[in-house]
This record gives structure tokens, C-alpha cells and sequence, in this order.
């Protein structure tokens, strides 16, 4: 490669390392920072979706608590129809399955006037040791016959009228609470509602058979976290957003009116494959770079092949015009040599056959005429000489009214007889085409071959010209060759 190119390249190689470098370190910065406002993005969507739970929840609780107020003035049995009306009320609620209400042995009925029992229930045990002496709050049921999995008892302390104690119980439905709160944008590894000891109240859907309620959230994670930091946050209502390479991002978000946090894990894969999502842009801005580096390069080059080509063709114009003939065209004396020797030193074949032609007419003209008489004479002459031959073929004017004709590849007996009598006619021809108001043409030729007359253009013009000389004293218009 030549040293010129070299010195092109290194920059360029340099120029693509240097923006390689740049857009892998912003590329890398770009990612962690994406990487980043997804978790603060899904930490927001997930507050949203807390916060609606929250006024369901708080809303049913709010309801449960004013009712749980007039039952206190009313029979459990003897006021059947007030008390039913009054839970109807809240039962109507979309998210409620059923309301109860019930002695603390568990007898009673719901808002359809059906007779509940609820002491075999499972979720019963933990109402009557968590409200037994009085209170209000949500129990998850976990494993019930006839209210189903996955779903929240909002339970009240209720004293009736006639000293008889018991509970109101409004159950929620689990999976719409559930649906509500996991249905994010993002796919999520484990998710979870948690009370503020970290007990599960609601698993993500993918626990159909609510094995995961009531268990410690924190024990299902196979890392280690800082579960009192974690505490600490959700008392004090502050979000928790943490990554770890053994477990991808763990996301807690507390609820701003119950005392509980929805907790999420999610995996570096499904945070990578959002991340890559997000930074389609960024690679399309990169390619777009480099391919507009690449198309300056390639203008670089083609401006430096351009200049160069330029440079070479100006450099061969002074040359031709160093070794041309200004008036015909044809080479000049050195072109003429240059040209002859050129195709000696380069040729496979070494074959060549060499014409040196005096027309005495134009010295006589230019005398008799004038200059611009006889050059229009020469042009004339030297137009018909080259079309007369081959573009290959090397045609110079050593003089005013001497001329070379160099044929290349030429070794043949009968392709010489055949240039010899064509040149016989051509300069037959000119007594009419060129000098038909002179009385006479005085054209004289000799020829010889190359290499048997010399292997340089000097000795090969020298032998023409003594071969043209012996025309000379022969008469005008003959062709000899050099013996």
C-alpha cells in the first residue's frame, strides 16, 4: 500500500476507534440509566395501583365500620329484615362476593338471607384469635369450600342489641384485588401484597391454589435482603427499590392507608429485554453515525482519487505537450523517440516495421507561399497520414517536412509488401489531395525493420533515414529499404 494511503488510513482507523469507544461507554451509561427509570416507572405504576386498592379496601372498611355501628342497636335475629337491608348496602359493591353476619360461634346469615356457618372454616380460627376481644381488619382466606381461594375477609367486632357477640365480614374478591394490582406493564418474576410484617395477604396470580397467603413473604426469595430495612420503609411509608445480580431488581412500595406494601421481583432478563427495547433508538442513532462516517470517509477517498487523477492527467498534458507537435498533433521528435523506445523495452513480440517519409513540397511551399499556405498543407497531410494507419501505430514529425511511421507487430514478408504498396498510394494520393496546384511532389521514403536494423529508435531512424537517401538518388516517390 503506498505511504500516501497509509497516512489516510491511520486517521480513519483512528476516528472509528475513538467513536467505537464513545458510544460503547454513553451506550453503557445509557443503559444503566434506562435501566434505572424503569424500576422508578414500575415503582409508580405499582404505587398507582396501591393506592386504588387502598380506597377499595378502605372504602369497604369505612362501610363495614358504619354498619357494624347500627348492628350494634339491632337483634342478630330479631331485626333479620333491617339487618339485611343494611348489608345489602354493602354488599352491591363489584368487588365484594358476599357479606355475613354472624354469631362467635360462627351461625348467622349472609345479605341474600341464606343461613352461613362459618365455624369450619379455617380463615374463622384466625377472626376469632385476632377480633375475639374487639377491633376491625382484613383476613386472607386461604383455603375455603364455600368462599373459594385468593380472597380478603374484611371482619368488624360487632356487640348486638340483645348482648349476643359476634362479627360483620365482608369478603372481598381476591383475584380482582390481585389482577388489579400485578397487571403491569412489565412481566414480574414474584409479586406480592404484604402486610407490614411481610405476611402475604395476596399472591400474583401465579398461585392458583394460595398456598403463599399467610406465609412470610421475605422466606420465598432465595437471596438475602434486608428485611428490617424493608420493614422500616414500609412503617414509615418510603419506597424500597434495590438490584442484586443473584435476583435482578426487588421493588416495595407501601400503601399510603393500610399498613402493607405490594412488593415485586423482577429479573435482569425481562429488565434487559425492556432495556433493549428502550435503546433501539439509541443503536439506530450509532448506526446512522457510523454510516455517515463511512460515506465522509468514502468521499474523503474518492476526492483524493479525484485530486490524484487530476494531478496525473495535468502531469500527462504538460508531457503531451512536451512531446507533441503543436500544429498536427502528431508526436514530435522526442515524443517520437520516447514512444519507440517505450514499446522496445516493453513488447513480447520485438516485431516493428519503420517508415522515414520527406515531402520536399512543403519547404518549397512555405517559400513560395507562405506559412499559413504550407501549414495548412502539413494538417491536411498529417490528417489523412493517421487515418491511414492504426490508432495503435506511432506517428511522429521530426521536422517541417520530415515524418516517422512506426508500425508495431510487423515481421511478415507479405504484410510488409502490403504497408510498402499502401504507403506507395498515399503518396500517390497527395498530388491531389494536397498539393494540386503544385507541378510536381517530391516524396521520398525508406523503411526498415525492427530488430533486424537496430534495437533503440535512434539506430532504427538512422538506417530509414540512409535507406530514404538511396530514394532520393533514385527519383521521387520510392520506398527502399536499408540492406
Amino acid at each position: 500500500m503506498k505511504k500516501r494511503y497509509l497516512r489516510l488510513l491511520i486517521p480513519i482507523i483512528m476516528l472509528f476507534m475513538m467513536m467505537g469507544v464513545s458510544c460503547a461507554v454513553y451506550g453503557r451509561a445509557l443503559k444503566s440509566e434506562y435501566r434505572e427509570m424503569l424500576r422508578l416507572n414500575l415503582a409508580a405504576e405499582l404505587r398507582e395501583r396501591i393506592y386504588d386498592v387502598d380506597l377499595i379496601l378502605k372504602t369497604v372498611e369505612d362501610y363495614s365500620e358504619l354498619a357494624s355501628d347500627e348492628l350494634c342497636y339491632m337483634d342478630l335475629y330479631g331485626d333479620r329484615e333491617r339487618i339485611l337491608d343494611l348489608i345489602k348496602a354493602i354488599a352491591s359493591s363489584d368487588m365484594i362476593e358476599t357479606t355475613i353476619v354472624c354469631s362467635s360461634d360462627g351461625n348467622g346469615y349472609n345479605e341474600k338471607g341464606e343461613k352461613v356457618y362459618l365455624g369450619e372454616e379455617s380463615f374463622f380460627e384466625e377472626i376469632t384469635e385476632n377480633f375475639g376481644n374487639g377491633g376491625s381488619g382484613c383476613v386472607s382466606i386461604k383455603e375455603s369450600d364455600n368462599f373459594g381461594n385468593v380472597n380478603i375477609a374484611v371482619v368488624n367486632r360487632v356487640k348486638y342489641s340483645d348482648g349476643t357477640k359476634g362479627y360483620l365480614i365482608s369478603i372481598i374478591y381476591g383475584s380482582n384485588i390481585s389482577y388489579r394490582l400485578f397487571d403491569v406493564s412489565m412481566e414480574l418474576d414474584k409479586a406480592a401484597l404484604v402486610g407490614v410484617g411481610g405476611k402475604v395477604i395476596i399472591y400474583m396470580n401465579d398461585d392458583p391454589d394460595n398456598s403463599l397467603v399467610g406465609e412470610d413473604f421475605w422466606q420465598q426469595l432465595s437471596f438475602g435482603i434486608p428485611v428490617d430495612l424493608i420493614k422500616l420503609n414500609i412503617s414509615q411509608k418510603n419506597d424500597y427499590i434495590s438490584g442484586n445480580k443473584s435476583y435482578g431488581s426487588l421493588i416495595v412500595v407501601p400503601s399510603s392507608i393500610e399498613n402493607g406494601a405490594v412488593v415485586a421481583v423482577i429479573s435482569d432478563e425481562v429488565l434487559n429485554d425492556a432495556v433493549t427495547g428502550k435503546m433501539t433508538v439509541f443503536h439506530s442513532f450509532v448506526i446512522a453515525i457510523f454510516l455517515i462516517l463511512i460515506v465522509f470517509v468514502a468521499l474523503l477517498v474518492l476526492a483524493e482519487v479525484i485530486v490524484r487523477y487530476i494531478r496525473k492527467k495535468r502531469t500527462q498534458s504538460i508531457t503531451d505537450d512536451v512531446n507533441t507537435d503543436e500544429l498536427t498533433g502528431l508526436y514530435n521528435r522526442t515524443g517520437t523517440i520516447e514512444e519507440i523506445n517505450k514499446y522496445i523495452s516493453t513488447s513480447t513480440i520485438k516485431k516493428g516495421l519503420l517508415f522515414c517519409l520527406y515531402v520536399e513540397n512543403f519547404t518549397r511551399l512555405r517559400t513560395s507561399k507562405g506559412d499559413e499556405a504550407a501549414n495548412k498543407a502539413i494538417q491536411v497531410f498529417t490528417d489523412k497520414l493517421s487515418q491511414n494507419y492504426r490508432a495503435s501505430d506511432i506517428i511522429g514529425r521530426m521536422s517541417d517536412s520530415e515524418f516517422v511511421i512506426f508500425m508495431k507487430d510487423i515481421s511478415e514478408t507479405k504484410d510488409i509488401r502490403k504497408q510498402v504498396d499502401e504507403l506507395q498510394l498515399f503518396l500517390y494520393d497527395i498530388r491531389t489531395d494536397v498539393f494540386r496546384d503544385e507541378e510536381g511532389i517530391n516524396a521520398i521514403a525508406g523503411g526498415v525493420l525492427y530488430p533486424d536494423k537496430g534495437d533503440n529508435a535512434e539506430e532504427l531512424l538512422g538506417a530509414a533515414r540512409e535507406a530514404m537517401e538511396k530514394s532520393k538518388k533514385e527519383g521521387n516517390g520510392r520506398i527502399s529499404f536499408y540492406n
